[in-house]
């Protein structure tokens, strides 16, 4: 009985068990908890948002790549909306979700790259300039 032939497949399966391992591992590391994101505490996932001047508020969510992020990204936004205009907003719109980045090595295609998620919040009405009332025209009377 030869060994070697006997080792050879285990020692594939082992590679990729290790791979498979340093991957869920990498990618359990960062925190995915509903949390403003603080750069200065190392806290680079969960929500940020800002104030614009036509009194929107701009929501942008950033968690890390995981399976169920791709849902979390939309709760947080929509959770976020809520806290800002407290309670249900008048408006939502999100215009940018992605996921970048693809990478390709030996065993096939990988997505990879953290959600990005970001969009706008109405919380009331714009408001509306009101316009004084026109007056009438005048008429133009004939001469004599």
């Amino acid at each position: 009985m030869n060994t070697g032939m006997q080792m050879r497949p285990i020692r594939a399966i082992g590679l990729a068990g290790l791979l498979a391992v340093i991957g869920l591992s990498a990618g359990g590391c960062a925190s995915s908890e509903y949390a403003p994101i603080d750069e200065k505490n190392g806290n680079y996932y969960g929500y940020a948002d800002a104030l614009n001047l036509d009194g929107s508020h701009r929501i942008r969510v950033m968690l890390p790549s995981a399976p169920e992020n791709a849902d979390n990204a939309r709760a947080y936004f929509h959770r976020r909306a809520e806290e800002i205009c407290s309670g249900p907003p008048l408006r939502k719109t999100i215009h940018t979700a992605v996921r970048p980045g693809v990478a390709y090595d030996m065993f096939g295609n990988m997505i990879s790259g953290d959600y990005l998620l970001e969009g706008l919040v109405y919380c009331n009405a714009p408001a509306a300039a009101e316009a004084a009332p026109a007056e009438p025209a005048a008429t133009a009377q004939p001469e004599a």
